[in-house]
């Protein structure tokens, strides 16, 4: 879901048109670089643990 700025008010016709837009050209974009980013925040703090075995 494509997310507004609160401090930005549009009206409910322009905010349906915006995340319609931003759905229909990043999705598959948006949704691949979250997970990348979520990816390598998990990698690195489990790199800043140490293992306990």
């Amino acid at each position: 879901m494509a997310v507004t700025p609160t401090s930005i008010k549009f009206t409910s016709d322009q905010r349906a048109w915006l995340k319609a837009e931003a759905n229909r050209k990043h999705s598959g974009k948006i949704g691949t670089l979250i997970k990348d980013m979520v990816d390598r925040k998990r990698k690195s703090s489990n790199r800043a643990k140490p293992k306990a075995n």
